[in-house]
């Protein structure tokens, strides 16, 4: 299994940073802010062979990026199945957009997606189906986040692997749920503990609540995300081996 970072910023961007998103085996995308299209063409990745692209939460730097992927799709009239899943309103708020757009709609130029959307975070999904059970081998595991609006976190279960993707979110009693024993843990650290009141009225994670919920998680390896300058600062400050800085290809 291959993990590439196509952005680990956070919505506090800064010249040459990028917001978060990963992509899994070149085919299993997590968040789609802007830019992402182009990052995955620069690292050699064809937006084209996406099976599944999973939105967190539908603020810009997560979902901005999402029409700018069906209209590299459509004008390439690709029709290979892509699922996309998020929270309720994804279908709809993602048409809109692309009818904002003005995308065209005839055989030429052909947008088409699976949704599904989440709507109590209790659903297990299979990796290479439709909803039907949780499988033996591969599935996606949606937990509620705790955020200014709806956030998905993502539990996955593939080739032998757990990860597990928080989207943003402030700590709570999910956290250790979504991350529980995984091999590899995404989580958001926004903020510094010295704008806790900042990061409680956004409802993002701290350097600490970010920790205690990678510690309660027994996850294996924390992988800290939608970065901003000063938790950046904090974690270069503080290496230690069960932290993975989300600047390099990850391969399990």
């Amino acid at each position: 299994m291959e993990i590439k970072f196509m952005g680990n910023w956070s919505s506090h961007i800064e010249a040459g940073r990028r917001n978060v998103s990963m992509i899994i085996d070149k085919q299993i995308l997590l968040d789609c802010g802007p830019h992402t299209i182009e990052s995955m063409l620069e690292s050699a990745i064809d937006p084209g062979k996406l099976d599944k692209i999973l939105i967190s939460h539908m603020h810009l730097d997560h979902f901005g990026g999402l029409a700018e992927i069906l209209w590299y799709r459509g004008s390439r009239n690709i029709k290979d199945e892509l699922t996309i899943m998020g929270p309720p309103g994804i279908k709809k708020n993602t048409e809109r957009i692309l009818q904002l757009y003005n995308t065209p709609d005839n055989e030429k130029f052909r947008v088409t997606a699976n949704y599904v959307e989440i709507n109590d975070g209790s659903e297990v999904y299979e990796l290479k189906a439709r909803f039907i059970e949780k499988s033996e081998f591969d599935y996606i595991e949606t937990f509620h986040g705790y955020h200014a609006i709806p956030d998905n976190m993502y539990r996955i279960e593939y080739h032998g692997h757990i990860i597990a993707y928080t989207g943003d979110t402030a700590y709570n009693e999910n956290i250790a749920k979504v991350g529980e024993d995984a091999d590899l843990f995404f989580h958001e650290m926004t903020y510094s503990d010295n704008d806790y009141k900042t990061a409680e009225f956004w409802r993002h994670s701290t350097y600490s609540s970010a920790m205690k919920g990678f510690r309660e998680s027994h996850a294996k390896k924390l992988i800290p995300i939608h970065l901003t300058n000063e938790t950046l600062e904090i974690l270069q400050a503080r290496k230690t081996e069960d932290i993975i800085m989300p600047f390099q290809d990850i391969i399990l």
